[in-house]
């Protein structure tokens, strides 16, 4: 045992005497980091505590040189990340312990892959961890305790309980648990066992438990919050779930010295999975760009703003949407940015210019949400609160050039733009139809963070309307002095929606005519049949060969066709008079 000794670092293979030593304490020393090769001749050793140190990160390399270690403790550490791969391959590791950590905000994709006799991972009392990945714990085979309470969980997705075969038993207690469409799995699991088909198409049923169950509530949404999560059925959970980012995954501010590294975290869970992205404080957008090519729209430049917000009244929303980008260049954003796939935002040698507000926005099919971090930039010399007011105070909230603009307008839509040079989170739109006889309400929507265009619709055709867009006011509004409070009043423009085209003029009928065109027609057919009935009447004898003769002509066809209908032989063949009297008795 070496804990308790104030030592920052670890000579490289300074274990090597120590073969057969089984068990290793390094707890509370101050350690910063681990070389590669600091625990290098440590073969027997199969217990090592690092409790109570400052490591920023999993000494992943270092602990590939100590193959047979079956119980590892990072407890109370200052690890932000548990990255892809920080525990992968640990054959004979049984027990992890993740505990404490003031830091810890997520766990990515495959941090635990491939630990076959892993039976107990604990994960608790972190209180700002608020994400794990739905693939995070991989081949897994034999974990039967999994302890995640006393974290900022909103939820635990069904892959992972899919993913974890041999598990027994959770604990979820004392989390903000979101008893939505990510909880399916537990509310099914109270009324019968969990039933999971393997790929052999062998069904086997088990029944997690959850440890403290009376203490495992909901806090989300309000109709069911308090209720025990056992208790709630599948049923009163939603099929689908809007987007939500943790408050505790992003603090309300962060300083950065100049020329120093920016990280910011952001994670979001929903169904189906949102996508992230991040506006900067000059409004330039940093992630995936809408699926254009989809809707049949141009593409937009990739780094400038182009997400078009659709517009929701009182009776539906509409799909259409429509481009802002009016240069097609591509644009080059600032090297300096690097945005990783799981959300995360890094600026490497920050300067002044890169201070201002950043707004992380989750969105999926059924909406968004978004959370804004204020990032501050001061100078090693300078205190953080000094730097952190001098930065607001040069951080303008408007600018003369958000002029709100009316790009088109139909019968029952109109698009609107404006430009702005900076990141405003809150800002909205209000719309009013104008009628001098009567009192209208007033609809308002949200804008997207990094939004510069919008499309209303389910607009009444030939109105006048009066829209206005109220730019955000940030929670830095404090720093902004009165004459910028003043600038930010609402920008407003009206417009009247087209008017319907007028149907094509064509003959149209009154009722008294319609009906005399119906009775002629009708005397018309009855003079027709009569006209008939007379031509088939039986002459008389003055004019018998004459009519008779008429008859012949104008009956033969029919009779024609009567002798084609009829068999027989050839040596019998009938004569004009007697296709004539066939027809009449026909």
């Amino acid at each position: 045992m070496l804990g308790g000794n104030p030592v920052e670092a670890l000579p490289e293979r300074g274990f090597l005497a120590l073969k057969s030593l089984r068990s290793l304490v390094l707890g509370g020393m101050g350690l910063r980091g681990l070389a590669e090769k600091a625990l290098e001749g440590l073969d027997g050793l199969e217990s090592l505590s690092f409790y109570d140190n400052l490591l920023t990160k999993v000494p992943t390399q270092a602990l590939r040189r100590v193959p047979g270690l079956k119980f590892l403790d990072l407890n109370k550490n200052r690890i932000k990340l548990i990255e892809t791969g920080d525990f992968r391959d640990m054959i004979h590791l049984k027990e992890l312990g993740l505990n404490n950590m003031e830091e810890l905000v997520s766990i990515e994709k495959a941090a635990l892959e491939n630990l076959p006799e892993l039976t107990k991972l604990e994960i608790t009392n972190n209180p700002r961890l608020s994400y794990i990945h739905p693939q995070a714990f991989l081949q897994l085979s034999r974990l039967e305790s999994l302890m995640l309470n006393s974290n900022s969980l909103s939820a635990l997705h069904q892959h992972i309980m899919l993913s974890l075969p041999s598990l027994q038993e959770v604990s979820l207690h004392s989390n903000p648990l979101r008893c939505d469409c990510l909880f399916h799995w537990a509310a099914e699991e109270a009324s019968h066992p969990h039933t999971e088909k393997e790929q052999t198409d062998a069904q086997t049923a088990r029944m997690v438990r959850f440890i403290q169950p009376q203490a495992t509530l909901c806090s989300e949404p309000p109709e069911l919050r308090a209720r025990r999560v056992r208790e709630v059925s599948s049923r009163e959970m939603s099929a689908s779930c809007l987007p939500m980012i943790p408050t505790s995954s992003l603090p309300s501010y962060v300083g950065v010295r100049e020329g120093g590294k920016l990280v910011l975290h952001c994670r979001g869970l929903a169904d189906p999975q949102p996508e992230l992205y991040w506006v900067t404080p000059s409004g330039l957008r940093l992630g995936p760009a809408p699926d254009h090519a989809a809707k049949g729209l141009p593409a937009p430049a990739p780094c400038h703003n182009s997400k078009v917000s659709e517009g929701v009244n009182h009776t539906s929303a509409s799909s259409l949407s429509h481009s802002q980008t009016q240069d097609n260049t591509p644009c080059n954003p600032s090297k300096r940015y690097r945005l990783l796939p799981e959300g995360t935002l890094e600026i490497n040698k920050v300067t002044p210019s890169e201070a201002g507000l950043y707004t992380c926005v989750a969105e999926n099919t059924l909406g968004a949400d978004t959370r804004s971090v204020t990032v501050g930039v001061h100078s090693r010399e300078k205190k953080r609160k000094r730097g952190m007011s001098a930065n607001l105070r040069g951080f303008p909230l408007f600018r003369e050039d958000a002029r709100l603009e009316v790009r088109e307008v139909g019968q029952h839509y109109a698009i609107l733009s404006w430009q702005s040079g900076h990141n405003l989170p809150s800002t909205r739109l209000s719309w009013q139809a104008m009628y001098s006889n009567a009192h209208t309400p007033t609809y308002t929507t949200r804008v997207l963070a990094g939004t510069q265009s919008f499309n209303l619709t389910h607009l009444q055709a030939e109105t006048f309307y009066r829209v206005c867009l109220h730019l955000g006011i940030s929670k830095d509004a404090k720093y902004a002095n009165r004459r910028s409070r003043e600038s930010r009043r609402p920008q407003c423009v009206s417009f009247r929606t087209e008017d319907v085209p007028e149907p094509e003029p064509g003959l149209q009928l009154s009722p008294e005519l319609t009906s005399t065109a119906v009775t002629l027609l009708l005397l018309a057919l009855i003079l027709l049949l009569l006209a008939g009935q007379g031509w088939d009447s039986q002459p008389s004898d003055g004019a018998g060969k004459v009519h008779s003769t008429l008859i012949q002509e104008i009956k033969s066809p029919k009779a024609l066709i009567i002798k084609q209908k009829t068999e027989g032989s050839n040596e019998h063949q009938p004569k004009q008079n007697e296709k004539l009297l066939l027809h009449e008795d026909c």
